[in-house]
C-alpha cells in the first residue's frame, strides 16, 4: 500500500519547502545559515561547532575541582571492577554486601571507561562529558527538523549553557547519560510520527527502556510527550495508533524490567542486598524509594534525609513557585518565560487539525509537553535532588529556539512580533535579575543586559523604515536575544569555576546562598587516616576491613583502600543488610573484626548497638568516654542528627 504523504512531504514534492525549512532564524527566504560558501561548510555548521566548543569548555574547565565526584557512585565503580559478579549486580562495595540503589546501565558505562582509563575522577566523568556533547548535537538536529537551523542553534546553545546541565555533565551522576538516551528516544518517536513507519516507534521505545535502566522511573517523565506526539501527530488511524502505542509500551516494559527480573530471580544469598529497597528486590526499589517516595517524600526522615532540614534546604518546599525561587531557581529557570512562550506559539502557529499536520505543531507538542510535565512534577514532588532538573534542559532549549524562530521570521506580523519578543525578553530578564540578586550576586554584569535590551528596543523604535531598516531590525533582535543569554552564560561559567563544588549533589553556582548543609567533597582527614591505618594493620586477610552504618561513612574508605567495607544499612541507613546474628557469624568466621558505629543518633540501630556493647570492646584511641561531641572522629552527614562514631573491636 502506498504511503500517504504528510502535508510537509507534499509541499516538498510540489517544490515548496515548509516554512521552517526555508527561513532560518533571521526570517530571510535566502536561508543564509544553510548556504554553502565552501563544500560542506555553512554558517550553521560553523556556529554549531562553536557551540560544541563552548559546551566542551564549560564541561571540562577546572574539572579537577570535582575530585572523585559522587563518592557513593565512584566507590561502586571501584567495587564493580573487582569481579563480573559485582559488575552485574552493581555491588556498592567490594565485598558485595549491598547494591547501589540505581539500575545498571549508567554505572556499567562508567565502569567500562574506568577499566580502560583507570579509576580516576576524569575517567568517571568522561561519559557525562561525551553524553553532554552528543546531546547538544542531537538537540540541534531535532529542533532544526521542525523550526529551521536558527532555532536548532539556539536550542543547542541553551542546552550547552544551562547551569544545571553544566554541573551534571561535569560530574559522575547519571542524569547527563539519561538525558542523552531520552533524546535518542525522541529521535525515534519524531521519525515515527513523521513517516508513519512503526520501526521508528519500536526504536524509540527501546531507547526509553534503556533510559529506564539509567535512572528508573525518572526516564518516564518524558513518555507522555513521546506517546502524545505519535498519537496526535502520526497520519494513521486512531485505532491503529493506539495498538502501535500498546506494543511500544510492552517493548518499554520488557526492556526496562529485564535486568530487574534477572536480579530478583537470583537467590538472595547469591547476590547483594538490593540497596534502597524495603524487601530486598529491584521491583521494591522501583516502586518504593525510586517511585512513590519521589512523589510523596521521605516521610519523616526515611531515606536518611529529613524533609524539614537537608532536603528542603536543597529543593525548597513544594509549590508552583519552587522552580523560579531559591534554592532551585538557579538550576534551569533563567530562560523559562521565553521557552513557555515558544511552546504556546508553536501550537497556535496555524489552525489545529488532528492529526497534527504542521511540523511546528508537532515540535511544539513534543518539547512543550516534555517541559510542562517536568515542571509540574518537580514543582510538586516530595523527594528529588536539584540536579534531576538537567533532564528539562533539552525541552527548555527547544522552547527558546521555537520562540525566537517564530517571532523572527513572520514578515506579515513583524512589528507585533518584535514588540512581543522585546516584552517577553524583558520579563525573562527580570526573572534573571531577581534570581541573581536572590543568591546575593550584585555584580555589574548582572545589570549589563539591561543596556543590550534597551539598545535593541531603541533601534526597533527609531529605525523601523528605510533601505537598511530590515537589517537594523535584525540587529535589534540580536541585541535583545543577547540580553537574555548573558546571565545564564556567566552563571554557567561560574559553575565551572567553582573551587568547592558539591560533588555528591552537583548543582549550579550558588552565589552567597548558604549551602553548608549539603555534603562536601573531601579526602580523609588525619583522624580518618589513622583509623584506616589502624584497622588495616589488624585485619590482615579478613574478608572485610570493617563495618560501618552506611555508605555515607564507608564509600570514602572503599576508595582509599579498595578493601570490602560492610555497609550495614545500605546507602542511607535504612536497609536491613545485616542483623546482630549475621554480624556474630561473620566475627565467628574471622571475616570481620572492627565495627564503626554511632553510640546514639540517627545511625544507631538498637539491636546492633546492644550486640556491640555486649560482644565487642570500644577502642579508646578512636572513641571518647562520652561517645558524643568530644569524640575525635568527626560526624558524617547532618551534624544536628548524627553523633560521632566510635570504633568497636569484636575480635581477639
Amino acid at each position: 500500500m502506498a504511503q500517504e504523504l504528510s502535508p510537509d512531504m507534499t509541499e516538498e514534492v510540489m517544490g515548496r519547502k515548509p516554512a521552517s525549512a526555508e527561513s532560518g532564524i533571521n526570517g530571510m527566504e535566502s536561508g543564509w545559515l544553510d548556504r554553502e560558501f565552501f563544500p560542506m561548510i555553512t554558517p550553521a555548521r560553523l556556529l554549531l561547532v562553536a557551540i560544541l566548543l563552548l559546551g566542551l569548555i564549560l564541561y571540562t574547565l577546572n574539572i579537577g575541582a570535582a575530585g572523585m565526584g559522587n563518592i557513593y557512585y565512584s566507590a561502586a565503580v571501584k567495587s564493580m571492577l573487582h569481579s563480573w559478579h559485582n559488575f552485574f549486580f552493581l555491588a556498592a562495595e567490594p565485598g558485595g554486601s549491598v547494591s547501589v540503589d540505581k539500575p545498571p546501565l549508567g554505572l556499567w558505562i562508567q565502569a567500562g571507561f574506568a577499566s580502560l582509563l583507570g579509576l580516576n575522577g576524569f575517567a568517571l566523568v568522561l561519559p557525562s562529558i561525551i553524553a553532554g556533547m552528543l546531546s547538544v548535537l542531537l538537540l540541534y538536529w531535532l529542533v532544526k527538523r521542525h523550526f529551521g537551523s536558527g532555532a536548532g542553534l539556539l536550542a543547542s546553545l541553551v542546552l550547552a549553557l544551562t547551569p544545571v546541565a553544566v554541573a551534571v555533565n561535569r560530574s559522575n551522576v547519571l542524569d547527563g547519560i539519561l538525558t542523552f538516551f531520552l533524546l535518542l528516544a525522541a529521535c525515534g518517536f519524531i521519525h515515527a510520527a513523521e513517516s508513519g513507519h512503526r520501526r521508528w516507534l519500536w526504536l524509540g521505545a527501546l531507547f526509553v527502556g534503556l533510559a529506564f535502566n539509567v535512572k528508573m522511573l525518572q526516564a518516564y517523565l518524558a513518555l507522555p510527550a513521546f506517546f502524545g506526539l505519535y498519537f496526535l501527530g502520526a497520519d494513521r488511524s486512531w485505532r491503529g495508533k493506539a495498538a502501535d502505542l500498546l506494543i511500544a509500551f510492552l517493548i518499554i516494559l520488557v526492556v526496562s524490567l529485564s535486568w530487574a527480573q534477572v536480579v530478583d530471580l537470583t537467590p538472595p544469598d547469591r547476590r547483594p542486598y538490593i540497596g534502597g529497597s524495603a524487601d530486598n528486590s529491584v521491583f521494591g526499589l522501583i516502586a518504593g524509594y525510586n517511585g512513590i517516595m519521589r512523589i510523596f517524600g521521605p516521610n519523616g526522615g526515611a531515606a536518611g534525609i529529613p524533609p524539614t532540614d537537608a532536603l528542603l534546604f536543597e529543593i525548597g518546599e513544594a509549590g508552583w513557585s519552587r522552580l523560579i525561587t531559591p534554592p532551585l531557581g538557579k538550576e534551569m529557570s533563567w530562560l523559562l518565560p521565553l521557552a513557555l512562550l515558544g511552546t504556546g506559539l508553536g501550537l497556535i502557529s496555524s489552525p489545529l487539525r488532528m492529526p497534527l499536520k504542521r511540523s511546528e505543531q508537532r515540535g511544539a507538542l513534543l518539547w512543550g509537553s516534555w517541559l510542562l510535565n517536568g515542571l509540574v512534577f518537580f514543582s510538586l514532588a516530595g523527594f528529588f535532588h536539584a540536579y534531576y532538573l538537567a533532564t528539562l534542559a533539552p525541552p527548555l532549549g527547544a522552547g527558546v529556539g521555537m520562540a525566537v524562530s517564530l517571532l523572527w521570521r513572520d514578515r506579515n506580523q513583524e512589528g507585533r512580533n518584535a514588540l512581543l519578543l522585546a516584552g517577553i525578553a524583558a520579563v525573562t530578564l527580570g526573572v534573571q535579575i531577581y534570581l541573581a540578586v536572590s543568591y546575593g550576586v550584585l555584580s555589574t554584569w548582572v545589570y549589563a543586559p539591561l543596556i543590550l535590551i534597551l539598545y535593541g528596543v531603541f533601534i526597533m523604535a527609531v529605525f523601523h523604515s528605510g533601505r537598511r531598516s530590515r537589517w537594523l531590525q535584525h540587529a535589534a533582535r540580536g541585541f535583545i536575544l543577547a540580553s537574555v543569554v548573558l546571565i545564564p552564560l556567566v552563571w554557567s561559567i561560574l559553575t565551572a569555576l567553582d573551587e568547592n563544588p558539591h560533588g555528591g549533589l552537583p548543582g549550579a553556582f550558588q552565589g552567597s546562598f548558604d549551602m553548608r548543609k549539603l555534603p562536601q567533597l573531601g579526602e580523609p582527614g588525619p583522624v580518618e587516616r589513622r583509623l584506616i591505618d589502624y584497622v588495616s594493620e589488624r585485619t590482615g586477610d579478613s574478608a572485610y576491613l570493617l563495618a560501618v552504618p552506611s555508605a555515607q561513612q564507608g564509600a570514602l574508605i572503599v576508595l582509599e583502600t579498595g578493601r570490602p567495607v560492610l555497609y550495614m544499612a545500605g546507602f542511607n541507613g535504612q536497609d536491613p543488610v545485616i542483623d546482630p546474628g549475621g554480624l556474630a557469624e561473620m566475627v565467628g568466621r574471622g571475616e570481620l573484626r572492627f565495627v564503626l558505629y554511632s553510640r546514639e543518633g540517627r545511625w544507631r540501630d538498637a539491636k546492633i548497638g546492644r550486640w556491640l556493647d555486649s560482644a565487642c570492646e570500644i577502642v579508646p584511641e578512636f572513641s571518647s568516654p562520652g561517645g558524643q561531641r568530644d569524640n575525635p572522629l568527626p560526624a558524617v552527614g547532618e551534624p544536628s542528627l548524627v553523633y560521632p562514631p566510635v570504633l568497636y573491636d569484636c575480635g581477639e
